[in-house]
């Protein structure tokens, strides 16, 4: 489980979740985006299992 600081970081809570969809859900096609309420940008977010980390690439 995660600590009360590390659900307030975003970040960890980014990698927590991709890693969950990567390794428990497993469903074909189905990808996680990020969009940037300020920018408008999206980004797609995938775990990495080689390095342990969010790999996010612009949209």
């Amino acid at each position: 489980g995660l600590t009360e600081s590390q659900l307030l970081d975003p970040n960890i809570i980014e990698k927590e979740f991709t890693k969950f969809m990567d390794e428990k859900v497993k469903i074909d096609g189905l990808e996680v985006y990020k969009s940037d309420k300020t920018t408008g940008n999206t980004t797609k977010l995938k775990y990495d299992k080689a390095t342990n980390k969010v790999v996010p690439t612009p949209c």
